[in-house]
């Protein structure tokens, strides 16, 4: 193995891959996949690409000494495994994959996330409409007017509608004291249905902080409220892309909104959802399953076992296993896989792990 380099306080080693096995790996079904793409880029690469190889994430080592110790130790393992020592690079370069799923996975749990925040959010809004437009209509001092141009409900306070015309009534917005004598609603699709927003709810400009805002007068106020129309085109906006990024990836909360569902149906998504986090699990899984295949394509190791056994050692040189307690790491690598076995993580733990994935 080449002589270790320094970049910006870290060491790494220059491996030596050939285009074969990049190409190889760039379309395994859990990275780029295959497709003519990417075999006219990797046909058109030379026969063998360096790589720079720092470790797990490319931060592992930090002085000569813990890189020739791993280097030691990974010699080792491959000697007592019976792996020709010309799959050390490639077996070194698999490691950076692990890196990957865990972005991977942080872009998909934001998108998780995010459209759980937009569930809520919409189905909150549904609940205070749908609860709002009862209110009022239970209310005696009102009564439901239908306009026949906007094809909208309105509610009007019923000395009100005694006095003036049809058309004077739905023409009217009253401000100030009269405010209340009209309650008019912003309606918004929701898919194949309709939405109706008490007009009462506003969407204003606030700082997070315990502070005032200071407006272009000089004057100190709460919040900066949007224009009238403005709030209109946010609202009318905000939902629907909201509801866009429901449909585009085919949601629970999508199904059952176009589906002949009551808002007790929701109540599952709704309160039993927990925020998403980065699994070191699901990375490990993923990296085992396309280290294993690589081992069974050269057929350097076949049992489920023996892989199962390979991947624990593997994953323990990078110190890619979390450990479930907080812990200090033996500073010789020779010395993890005993650590690792002590604190009673190995192999097995490796094969129940993979098998959760159907993968051995």
């Amino acid at each position: 193995m080449p002589s270790p380099e320094t970049h910006q306080g870290y060491y790494f080693i220059q491996l030596t891959l050939t285009r074969e096995f990049m190409k190889w790996i760039h379309t395994h079904r859990l990275t780029d996949g295959p497709g003519k793409l990417q075999d006219d880029i990797w046909d058109a690469k030379p026969d063998e690409l360096l790589f720079s190889f720092g470790g797990k994430y490319g931060t592992q080592f930090k002085t000569l000494e813990e890189v020739q110790s791993f280097i030691s130790a990974f010699d080792d393992m491959l000697k007592r495994k019976g792996i020709d020592k010309k799959h050390t690079h490639p077996l070194l370069y698999l490691i950076m994959f692990l890196g990957e799923d865990a972005q991977q996975q942080s872009i998909e749990i934001n998108r998780e996330n995010n459209l759980h925040d937009y569930a809520q959010f919409i189905l909150n809004l549904i609940a205070d409409s749908l609860a709002h437009i009862a209110a009022t209509r239970k209310n005696p001092a009102y009564e439901q007017v239908y306009d026949i141009y906007t094809q909208e409900i309105f509610f009007a306070k019923k000395e009100l509608v005694a006095t003036i015309s049809y058309e004077e009534l739905i023409e009217y917005y009253p401000k100030g004291k009269q405010a209340d004598d009209v309650i008019k609603y912003l309606r918004i699709a929701i898919y194949e249905q309709e939405l109706y927003i008490p007009e009462d709810l506003v969407v204003n400009i606030r700082s997070n902080k315990d502070r005032k805002l200071k407006s272009f007068s000089g004057k100190q106020e709460q919040d900066f409220q949007l224009p009238v129309n403005l709030q209109r085109e946010v609202f009318t906006y905000m939902i629907s892309n909201m509801l866009d990024s429901h449909k585009r990836y085919d949601t629970q909360f999508y199904k059952l909104m176009i589906s002949d569902s009551v808002m007790s149906d929701f109540k599952p998504i709704f309160n039993k959802y927990k925020k998403h986090t980065i699994s070191n699990t699901k990375s490990l899984a993923r990296l085992g399953t396309i280290i294993k295949d690589y081992l069974l394509a050269h057929k350097l190791i076949i049992t489920k076992r023996d892989i199962a056994t390979f991947l624990f050692e593997y994953f323990a040189l990078f110190k890619a296993i979390r450990p479930k307690q907080q812990v200090t790491f033996p500073t010789e690598y020779n010395d993890l896989i005993p650590f690792y076995i002590q604190n009673r993580v190995n192999g097995e733990t490796i094969r129940n792990m993979m098998k959760d994935v159907g993968e051995i």
